[in-house]
């Protein structure tokens, strides 16, 4: 008996600490319509996971193919063949089971099965290791990469920098590079960098941005970039700002400072060469805001230079009194709309992955260019211990497994191919009654509104969040701001006399439209014509009950809230941008 005891007791633990796997796999597969392909070539496809750890994961226990390949360490000859360091240096792994996790999600989007495909499982712990990691798959001939990770520094906003560099690597091999968008949504402040006499910098016609702290105990990082030079971890700046925080009584609580300098030998105590500060700090629950504010040490800065600050909590969000929906715990409540993809999610030669979430990073970057170039409509995943998990990372796993079986089924696959693809193909719900939007592509606009989208783009410094028909022919766009602060931007101060413009409410209808000559009701300048009608008044009416212009010439703004799947949001219905979100093609059509 006490052997059977012991023999039991044997079982239960290795059930207890044994591999963690994902549970929900044929679910996922269902819902994105990867059983409609044949398995047949997933052995010849290759995908390398780069990511800072593989914690939980173990060789042969059946979370992925036995053929998986786990690389910790890399042989100091390959390492002295590509010039990657110094070959004595090993960097381990984190203890994070953020890869393992990754690799079994892709695994089971690709088809779940032992023949395939063939993992890498790369240590990317570190600059070293991360450029060690994309020379190994470029040796190996790899035909995927996912990084389901981000970096909140090293480069100008606009794919550039050394980062990005290593990157174009593998891009440049022929390597489809899938990368998380990052849950970044509403946790960024961008601005240009202008400061006073006194070095202090001035966002607007404030100096510093807010945050709210909504418990105690409460740990986030809060990391500030700039624009510098970025072609090489070690190049160096002696452009300066340091980053300060101070708690709601004015207190200074918290500061970084580093001294930045140009490349040379060694670093000195308190410098550095990254154009970068970061503060950890522990917020406490308190009336009133928490403030950040930034300064700078030296000039060289110049016209267009831009910043970023990003806060990350380190706790999950949660429900405070007066909210619908979980907020995150330390909110940085000056957030702009938009530029929140990071590096190298910004790079233009990766496909960048989101999910249809408002945490979901957005774009578009610097440069102007959409980001990220996909949505999942879902992205949660079950794993045997219990434990659930959602988010960009997760969807970018999705994307890849995905595109492994796409790619076992036509070899000629490509990033190009899979953009123009969703380009033509994207998702459109069915006609709407007259009160609905039908959402559409935002390519499918009238070409004479082009310039004007382009125009918004800019001012507005976030793209479209919707593109939308109603069935009367007139359209719509969803946009990451109220449509007044729009028109606040785009068509400057309200003439003299029309002071109903500026008093609107939510209950008011927007309209912006090609600048082409006078209009009564329309006030704006340079390539917009801006209007607006107030339902529950009398001034102005319908922009095409003045002008006699057909009323497709006329672009209805729209805030657009939230992206989880469409209904009514405050009584308005919406849906997710159809141009963007991932539908997988049917056999027939990857074939082409």
């Amino acid at each position: 008996m006490k052997n059977l005891m012991y023999l039991c007791a044997l079982i239960l633990g290795l059930n207890a600490f044994g591999s963690i796997k994902l549970v929900d796999g044929d679910k996922m597969r269902t819902f994105y319509g990867i059983n409609n392909y044949p398995l047949e070539g997933l052995s010849n496809v290759k995908i390398a996971v780069i990511d800072n750890g593989f914690s939980g994961y173990e060789q042969g226990s059946g979370q992925l193919p036995k053929s998986t390949i786990l690389v910790e360490n890399y042989d100091p000859e390959f390492v002295k063949k590509y010039d990657l360091g110094n070959p004595a240096y090993q960097e381990k792994m984190a203890q994070t089971e953020h890869g393992t996790q990754m690799a079994e999600i892709a695994w089971a989007l690709s088809g779940g099965k032992e023949e395939g495909p063939q993992f890498y499982l790369l240590n990317a712990n570190g600059i070293t290791n991360f450029r060690r990691a994309v020379r190994y798959a470029i040796e190996n001939r790899v035909d995927i990469i996912l990084y389901s990770q981000n970096r909140e520094c090293c480069g100008n906003f606009d794919g550039g920098g050394f980062i990005n560099q290593i990157v174009n690597q593998a891009t440049s091999a022929g390597i489809i590079w899938v990368n998380a968008a990052g849950n970044y949504g509403g946790r960024v402040f961008n601005a240009n960098v202008a400061y006073d006499e006194d070095g202090i910098l001035h966002f607007g016609d404030r100096t510093r941005l807010r945050i709210k702290s909504q418990i105690d105990d409460n740990p986030a990082q809060i990391i500030l970039s700039y624009s510098s030079g970025w072609e090489s971890e070690d190049q160096g700046t002696e452009k300066d700002l340091d980053l300060y925080l101070y708690d709601p009584q004015g207190n200074q609580v918290a500061k970084s400072d580093l001294k930045q300098v140009l490349r040379k030998e060694k670093l000195g105590e308190g410098e550095t060469f990254l154009a970068r500060e970061r503060i950890n700090y522990n917020f406490s629950r308190k009336d009133g805001y928490y403030t950040l504010e930034v300064r700078t040490k030296s000039g060289g800065f110049v016209s267009g230079d831009r910043l970023r600050i990003v806060v990350l909590p380190q706790r999950e969000p949660i429900r405070v009194e007066g909210n619908s929906k979980p907020v995150d715990p330390v909110q940085l409540v000056d957030a702009t709309p938009g530029y929140e993809v990071m590096v190298p999610a910004d790079n233009p030669t990766v496909i960048t992955v989101g999910d249809i979430n408002s945490y979901s990073a957005t774009g578009p970057t610097e440069d102007g260019r959409q980001k990220p170039e996909f949505l999942m409509e879902r992205s949660e995943a079950s794993f045997s211990n219990g434990s659930s998990s959602t988010g960009t990372s997760n969807a970018a796993a999705m994307f890849a497994g995905i595109v492994a079986a796409l790619k076992a089924y036509n070899p000629n696959l490509s990033r190009g191919l899979l953009l123009e693809f969703v380009k033509n193909k994207a998702r459109i719900p069915k006609a709407p009654t007259e009160e609905k939007l039908r959402t559409i592509p935002a390519s499918y606009l009238p070409d004479y509104f082009s310039d004007l989208i382009g125009h918004l783009e800019k001012e507005l410094r976030g793209a479209p969040s919707m593109g939308g028909q109603y069935p009367s022919g007139r359209y719509a766009l969803g946009l990451p701001i109220s449509p007044l602060d729009a028109f606040h931007l785009l068509c400057g101060e309200v003439p003299a006399g029309h002071q109903a413009f500026q008093q609107v409410g939510a209950d008011a209808e927007f309209f912006v439209a090609p600048n082409r000559g006078n209009d009564p009701v329309c006030y704006g300048n340079g390539y917009v014509r801006c209007c607006v009608r107030n339902p529950s008044g009398n001034v102005p009416h319908y922009p095409w009950d003045y002008s006699g212009r057909n009323e497709r010439e006329y672009l209805e703004l729209k805030k657009i809230r939230r992206l989880n799947g469409g209904g009514l949001v405050d009584g308005a219905y919406t849906e997710v941008p159809a141009n963007r979100v991932w539908r997988t093609p049917r056999p027939s059509e990857i074939r082409g």
